[in-house]
């Protein structure tokens, strides 16, 4: 397949290469493969061209078609460039493993800037195959020039909750209602309609294990109904919010209810005896 400017492109890339020469992209030159030689072309470049939300620990990756001369790719012919600047990313390149193929790493050796950066990803086209052959850029399906941004700052900070807006209220002898106000999280987190809440369960406010929550909501929800419970008991319930993130908040203020007492009508029934007058006495 094609790509327009392509060639134009890394034929400018080449010349600024020692040692190359731009009559190789032309499909001649000396040290140009026999007719029968398998193609050399570039297979993959990753991030993608046109990539968004790339992350600060992102790792590129350069595919061929076959293996490349020994050497030909280093910190000359294979760069990442960041555009804001102009300053190349220092950076370390790694050759394929035993089992990885015909690919090469540029780790960087900073963090990515962020947030919105943009980055320049240059392979020249001047990187040969074992047997000579250059690069065939008409050939190659990822582009020798590609661009990927970067994303917005991660958010590492906890929603917080109003622990002092919450309450539990029993609704039946196996269940307990829980409420509570809308949680915030800071400035360029989660908006409070997609934070979630994660409800923990005790006997008692200092036997509440936080490993995992009995109870996790969906977005937005500011209360639920806690069921399968034991009559005429206490619980007692610590709610947490949850960003998109996964942060949570550390709240260990609890909120409780007694669940009601089982139903027994014909106990209740055999309590208590009318007379005539229709006054109430105890059964006895």
């Amino acid at each position: 397949m094609r790509r327009a400017g392509l060639p134009i492109t890394c034929a400018v890339l080449c010349a600024l290469a020692a040692g190359c020469d731009k009559s190789v992209y032309r499909g001649g030159g000396a040290g140009a493969a026999e007719p029968s030689a398998p193609p050399f072309y570039l297979v993959s470049v990753a991030p993608p061209d046109g990539a968004l939300d790339v992350p600060s620990n992102a790792v590129v990756t350069a595919c061929f078609s076959r293996a490349p001369a020994a050497g030909a790719v280093s910190g000359l012919t294979f760069r990442l460039i960041d555009e804001e600047s102009g300053a190349e990313v220092p950076a370390d390149i790694a050759p394929p493993g035993i089992a990885a193929g015909p690919c090469y790493r540029l780790a960087p050796k900073a963090p990515l800037a962020l947030p919105r950066r943009r980055y320049r990803v240059e392979i020249s086209p001047c990187i040969a195959a074992a047997d000579g052959a250059r690069l065939d850029v008409d050939r190659s399906t990822a582009p020798c020039t590609s661009r990927f941004t970067t994303g917005a700052i991660p958010d590492t900070y906890a929603p917080y909750f109003f622990f002092y807006q919450h309450r539990a209220e029993a609704v039946s002898a196996s269940a307990i209602a829980l409420s509570w106000f809308p949680a915030i999280d800071p400035a360029g987190g989660s908006p409070f309609h997609r934070l979630r809440y994660a409800v923990y369960q005790g006997p008692s406010a200092d036997a509440i294990g936080y490993d995992r929550p009995v109870l996790l909501t969906l977005p937005g929800t500011l209360q639920c109904v806690v069921g399968g419970l034991e009559p005429a008991t206490d619980y007692c319930f610590v709610i947490r919010p949850r960003d998109e993130a996964g942060n949570e908040d550390d709240n260990t203020v609890a909120v409780g209810a007694r669940t009601f007492f089982a139903a027994d009508t014909t106990r209740i029934a055999l309590l208590y005896t009318a007379d005539v007058f229709g006054n109430l006495e105890p059964c006895g």
